[in-house]
């Protein structure tokens, strides 16, 4: 059911349960009410939240520093499997930190346009 039909469910139950006395009716009404109140109110946050994400993933600046992050943790890992003789991590490091470096040379190129 939609939230707008839970609202008015509700508050029909609450009213019906107030003119009557029937205190469960009424208790359903409002949690009915209630109910539709929050989700529409998680749904409201969700766009809100999602709108953010976009505005961050769009800012150049954003990226090229998580860029940036990410091929320094990459060459940090890189080094630690060096020194460690394991050549697993010393690839995948290696493979992080060629990520990073390209994601910073793609928002370059974007700031650039």
């Amino acid at each position: 059911m939609s939230n707008l039909y839970n609202r008015a469910a509700g508050a029909v139950k609450e009213t019906v349960g107030n003119i009557t006395g029937n205190e469960r009716m009424k208790e359903e009404g409002e949690k009915l009410t209630d109910n539709a109140r929050g989700s529409n109110k998680l749904a409201e946050e969700q766009r809100e939240a999602e709108q953010k994400k976009n505005e961050v993933k769009d800012d150049p600046s954003l990226n090229k520093a998580g860029g940036a992050m990410k091929q320094a943790g990459g060459n940090i890992k890189k080094q630690t499997g060096k020194a460690l003789g394991n050549e697993g991590m010393q690839a995948s490091g290696a493979d992080m930190a060629a990520e990073g470096k390209g994601g910073q040379i793609r928002q370059d190129e974007r700031m650039n346009k």
